[in-house]
């Protein structure tokens, strides 16, 4: 064997050589070639790589690495060729072990959530069974901010160029980095994206169960939380999530990842109003009834941003009425009412329950938009009410 090595090592390639290493099942001296003769990425992943991924000692040949230098700061280059290689083949679940191997913590979690938990999703529902990638990607950005994660490495939360990770080799790490509270926005985003993913989840659900008392509603609701074939082949298909380059994503940011849920039903009930599926919104709204998150106030923000979508197109007065009679609290439904104009309905609430400053507000609004008759009784009753 020694002889043959001399031969290899004098006249042939550093490929020959690793062939030679692999059909002798000399893993370890393989790895240890590569340092030694400084071997380039490419043989790397040709001679050694490719070769332990085929015939299943992937994890062998971890060890071996992590045997040699356990920073694994000599595997740089080589551990970047391998995550490229893997990328551009596809092999996301090699990718992903390789990242975990590595302690690449970040980029690990971005596989989780871009590959296992969005792509390829077509609906809630489907989002809602993929939820464990999302704890696995959690988990991840947990460890990168555990120090006891780094006891044999460099810990990147000190690194000075924080958040650089437009050039790694600048950093002198081939882990992607970024700041201590960057990566808690990251995390709290995670846990949004969980209770977005269960909610429209149920709602998606509560619609199906409508479809035989109402199938041309709920028909018509379902479509706006599922892509159909046709679209999926018109373009892949893209759920709105809080991860991806959508307005919900640039809503979040602006609000510095302090999402309230009442916030989120709002956006969802305005895309609903505005693409006129009343049926969506009625069911929405059901949802978050029978949820018990909100509070009367926060259930009547959801409808109102419903209304003022429609507020002002007489065209709709009919879904306008329905969703006024969804509000909960007397003051808003006159503040929807002097919204459309309906003042006469405004100050019936009004007076029924004895509301001076309401009527004195339908007063002043009926003065303002001509409604000489509104005025007249407003005026009248506010007489015979005088503190």
């Amino acid at each position: 064997m020694q002889e043959c090595l001399y031969y290899l090592t004098t006249y042939g390639s550093h490929m020959t050589t690793l062939e030679f290493f692999s059909s002798h099942d000399c893993l370890k001296r393989g790895v240890e070639y590569i340092l030694e003769k400084k071997c380039s990425p490419e043989v790397f992943v040709e001679g050694l790589l490719l070769p332990s991924l085929t015939s299943g000692q992937m994890t062998r040949l971890q060890e071996h690495m992590l045997t040699l230098d356990p920073t694994l700061d000599s595997w740089s280059v080589y551990l970047t060729a391998a995550c490229r290689h893997f990328s551009k083949a596809r092999l996301i679940h090699v990718l992903y072990q390789f990242q975990v191997f590595m302690k690449d913590f970040m980029r690990a979690a971005m596989t989780c959530i871009s590959y296992f938990y969005q792509k390829g999703a077509t609906d809630y529902p489907t989002l809602s069974l993929r939820l464990p990638h999302l704890a696995n990607a959690k988990h991840h950005l947990e460890a990168y901010l555990d120090n006891r994660q780094w006891e044999d490495h460099a810990t990147p939360l000190r690194h000075p160029s924080w958040g650089n990770i437009s050039q790694p080799a600048a950093m002198g790490s081939f882990r992607m980095i970024m700041t201590p509270g960057e990566v808690t926005k990251y995390i709290h985003t995670i846990e949004l994206q969980v209770e977005v993913t269960k909610f429209l989840a149920h709602y998606h659900h509560n619609l199906l169960t409508t479809r035989q008392t109402d199938p041309g509603q709920s028909g018509a609701a379902s479509s706006s939380l599922t892509y159909h074939a046709s679209e999926a082949a018109a373009k892949p298909p893209s759920l709105p999530t809080l991860f991806g380059s959508t307005r919900m994503k640039a809503e979040v940011s602006s609000l510095d990842f302090k999402l309230e849920p009442t916030y989120i039903y709002s956006q969802v009930g305005r895309q609903c109003t505005l693409q006129r599926r009343y049926g969506s919104v009625h069911q929405l709204m059901g949802c978050i009834r029978d949820s018990g998150l909100c509070t009367d106030h926060c259930f009547d923000e959801v409808v109102g941003a419903c209304i003022q979508v429609v507020a002002d197109q007489p065209t709709e007065a009919k879904e306008m009425e329905s969703l006024i009679r969804l509000l909960r609290l007397d003051a808003n439904k006159i503040n929807a009412y002097i919204l459309c104009g309906r003042l006469k309905s405004a100050y019936l609430i009004a007076v029924k329950g004895k509301r001076v400053d309401d009527v004195q507000r339908v007063s002043r609004a009926a003065d303002r938009l001509g409604q000489a008759a509104v005025k007249a009784i407003c005026d009248k009753w506010l007489q015979q009410h005088k503190r």
